[in-house]
């Protein structure tokens, strides 16, 4: 059985870095932010990531709250690049005010309905070009067969995490596909799969991408498309790579547009 990896939790098996990725150049995803435990905050090791989607509101997975923790435990960087130097002048930092799991959301394995939104304590400042919100795909959008981006501060290779924000490329599987690769999962019209097309050294999540945006095209313009959920937990380092299982934000707009008080889908 292969062993799955719900990006935290490597002790289920499930992945969370950007395998076979390269170095983002700094400010190329302003809104990409990272999530920080604040006992994690001390030794620079992001929780998780997130995609800035309104000044005050962040997307991310359900998963990266702990529910034995208070929302106040968390912090919330925008603008960050690398993690062993934090404080740079482009940074914005700010407390968590409220953390939304989905209502349905089940973890354990499953990652069904694995999508949250942050409240920050603030409005973030995004006048600048380190910090910029991106705007989540519509209802209608469809994405099969585009070639689409992922990025996180994940490791690498197993045991080695990016310093700075990594990215990498893939394309967005059918749903009949993603099904067949996923043969012990039960993927449902919720999860949408990227890559897995190059078994051998293809791009795939491996731990700490959780929560990270999956960026694609609508219209022209750059829309989040999916929320990072789970992959397989050696996708840094062993082939043949499965694809990796986002969640598909557009399935949840109504959602997400109701949680933020509409601030999101103006």
């Amino acid at each position: 059985m292969i062993a799955i990896l719900s990006l935290l939790c490597t002790c289920i098996g499930i992945a969370n870095a950007i395998a076979n990725g390269q170095p983002t150049d700094r400010g190329e995803y302003p809104y990409v932010v990272s999530i920080f435990e604040d006992i994690f905050l001390i030794v620079g090791d992001a929780t998780c990531a997130g995609a800035l989607i309104a000044p005050g509101w962040v997307l991310t997975a359900a998963h990266c709250y702990n529910t034995n923790n208070d929302p106040a435990d968390y912090e919330v960087i925008t603008g960050m690049y690398d993690l062993n130097n934090p404080g740079e002048v482009q940074e914005q930092y700010f407390d968590v005010q409220s953390f939304t799991r989905h209502p349905e959301y089940v973890g354990g394995g499953q990652q069904l309905h694995d999508i949250a939104i942050i409240q920050l304590s603030g409005q973030a400042d995004v006048s600048g070009r380190w910090t910029k919100t991106v705007p989540i795909g519509s209802a209608s959008a469809t994405f099969t067969n585009q070639n689409c981006t992922i990025m996180g501060w994940g490791e690498t290779e197993i045991g080695t995490r990016s310093e700075v924000l990594d990215e990498g490329f893939g394309r967005i599987n059918t749903d009949q596909e993603c099904d067949e690769r996923w043969t012990n999962i039960q993927m449902t019209a919720n999860h949408t799969c990227i890559g897995g097309d190059d078994a051998e050294s293809g791009t795939a999540m491996c731990n700490g991408d959780d929560g990270g945006p999956l960026q694609c095209t609508e219209g022209g313009n750059i829309v989040v498309a999916g929320v990072a959920s789970f992959a397989v937990a050696t996708a840094c380092a062993d082939a043949p790579r499965l694809p990796s299982v986002y969640t598909d934000v557009t399935k949840y707009r109504d959602w997400i547009c109701a949680t933020t008080n509409n601030e999101v889908c103006q």
